[in-house]
């Protein structure tokens, strides 16, 4: 059985979501990340990462403790 690491395994479609996902995460506005993807839509890029509803709310909540600090 042949053995591969785990970078061997990635594919450049998991690797691209997965770095939009994390930078929306992270706070970077979304048209910044959808110039560096290629996402022409902003509907189509929130489709495209992957963040749950329950993600979105923490986000939401984190800005507004950083508003009224």
């Amino acid at each position: 059985m042949e053995t591969f690491e785990k970078w061997q395994q990635v594919s450049s479609h998991t690797g691209r979501r997965s770095f939009c996902t994390n930078m929306y995460k992270r706070g970077l506005p979304t048209l910044m990340i959808m110039s560096i993807s290629g996402h022409k839509t902003e509907k189509s890029f929130l489709k495209y990462i992957k963040v749950k509803q329950n993600e979105h709310a923490e986000m939401m909540k984190k800005a507004w403790e950083n508003m009224y600090k």
